[in-house]
């Protein structure tokens, strides 16, 4: 691949989405593409290549909001939380010259935006991904006027991608788009790692944030009845709001045998201490997320539990391997307190955790990014 491509990502290598860009990027670096990188003041700059190059724009001010978003339609531009930063990215210009086509990655929406703008001022192809869908099953509808914008940048993309085939069947309820343009385009999981034998007690750990849209409370109720038969298990959340847990603890039965820890970049290490890794999906008819943290577990050798719907993409995932892994549909104490005993009762045998790797080869960097070629043929 000697393509060069112009990577719009606001928050690379930072949070959930900015992580996966990251790895696609290593991912497509890796085949020989070329990338210039147009990011933010807000993202890490750490990773270095030769055929990579940064080009970054300062992400502040965003207040007034409301201010930046009349000065938006004013000027015919599309409002979007990071408007300046959006701006100051189309005058950037790259040392080796135009890139030959701009891809979007969103979360955040104004990734989008920009890569937008800058396909049309260099009359280049737009290509687009959307880590989670517009608008989520579970929170509040956008404006129409948010969506008359979205529905202009689309119509201006040759290809869509989406981490699930349910997201783009899901999306299109929402966004005319020809099923031709989408693309399913895979989260890119992390190098497999050996962590050894889990510790002997029951260690559950879930790694990430909680909140309104993805609760703590099925989790922790769950926990708190399988702990009446074996009183030394320990649940053990990393990165989540200590407020939020606490709140939410005392409507479920308290924080014994919790421990919250801060955000940390080393989760392999807290893998490494836990028996058990918990993922809860969002209780939200359609089904449709594939946590970034789902597939990051099915990398390393310990069981994976995951709350999650029925048919839903992680069932889907999580049914590859069912020796190490356990689906929880109901989301009732009785049955995620079931769901953790089996969880708990997994042997570490390495040939069981060969096999998941086997199984999940299409979340590979080489798979994905070959998926992403495609979508390069498509576009250009």
């Amino acid at each position: 691949m000697r393509t060069h491509i112009g990577l719009v990502s606001l928050l690379f290598d930072r949070k959930p989405e900015g992580i996966c860009t990251g790895r696609l990027a290593r991912a497509l670096l890796d085949r020989g593409a070329r990338i210039a990188l147009y990011t933010s003041t807000k993202a890490s700059q750490d990773f270095e290549h030769p055929a990579l190059e940064y080009l970054v724009a300062n992400h502040r001010p965003r207040d007034p909001r409301l201010l930046f978003r009349l000065l938006a339609r004013w000027r015919g531009d599309t409002p979007n939380n990071f408007y300046l930063w959006g701006k100051r990215v189309e005058r950037l210009a790259p040392a080796n010259g135009v890139p030959d086509c701009f891809y979007g990655r969103a979360w955040p929406h104004g990734s989008l935006v920009a890569a937008a703008a800058l396909a049309r001022r260099h009359r280049r192809p737009l290509m687009l991904h959307f880590s989670d869908p517009f608008p989520p099953p579970n929170e509040r509808h956008p404006d129409a006027g948010f969506m008359r914008d979205l529905q202009k940048i689309v119509d201006q993309a040759e290809t869509l991608s989406f981490t699930n085939a349910e997201t783009v069947d899901y999306q299109r309820r929402f966004l005319r788009f020809e099923a031709s343009r989408a693309f399913v385009l895979n989260h890119v999981g992390p190098p497999a790692r050996w962590l050894g034998k889990p510790p002997e007690s029951a260690v559950f750990c879930y790694l990430g944030a909680l909140g309104e849209h993805r609760s703590a409370g099925p989790l922790l109720r769950g926990f708190h009845r399988y702990r009446r038969e074996d009183p030394e298990a320990r649940l053990v959340f990393v990165g989540a709001s200590r407020a939020y847990l606490e709140s939410v603890a005392a409507r479920c039965g308290g924080l014994a045998g919790v421990e919250i820890q801060p955000f940390t970049q080393a989760v392999f290490e807290k893998m490494k201490a836990a028996s058990v890794l918990v993922s809860v999906d969002v209780d939200a008819r359609p089904a449709i997320f594939t946590p970034t943290k789902l597939v990051e577990y099915l990398r390393v050798d310990r069981p994976v539990l995951a709350l999650t719907p029925e048919g839903s993409p992680v069932d889907r995932l999580l049914s590859r391997s069912p020796e190490t892994t356990v689906a929880v549909h109901d989301y009732d104490a009785e049955s995620v307190a079931a769901g953790l005993r089996r969880a708990a009762a997994i042997g570490h045998d390495e040939s069981l955790y060969r096999q998941r790797l086997a199984a999940m080869r299409d979340f590979d960097p080489e798979a994905v990014a070959g998926q992403f070629e495609r979508m390069l043929d498509r576009a250009l």
